[in-house]
């Protein structure tokens, strides 16, 4: 058994969950998972307070972390990688070819609502 325990927070999910139930084990240290829902919230205690030793975190967390000269370093470990974000939609008419003005953007949202 190791010595050392590395307070550690990723999200269950199936690529990582050998190492969550203990069926892998690291042969120098300890995992010590803690749960934080939703992890976000992880993320902002991490870079508030540096709360754990292992951290799940959005790239984009970390360069702005980075960039207000918070001390980290970053692992390049994609446990997802496909395009999440299926809440986002395109256009694809035709008429919208070029993008809107500001006020062209309030007179739509004000016509739409009628």
């Amino acid at each position: 058994m190791a010595d050392m325990k590395l307070k550690t927070v990723t999200r269950t999910q199936g690529n990582n969950s050998a190492l969550k139930d203990g069926t892998v084990k690291p042969k120098t240290f300890e995992f010590d998972f803690v749960e934080v829902n939703p992890l976000i919230d992880a993320f902002r205690r991490m870079v508030r307070g540096l709360e754990f030793d292992i951290c799940e975190m959005a790239i984009t967390t970390y360069i702005c972390a980075r960039a207000h000269g918070k001390r980290m370093t970053a692992i390049p470990i994609f446990l997802v990688r496909a395009f999440h974000h299926g809440a986002i939609l395109v256009n694809t008419n035709p008429a919208s070819t070029r993008p809107r003005t500001s006020k062209e953007n309030a007179s739509a949202s004000i016509a739409a609502t009628r």
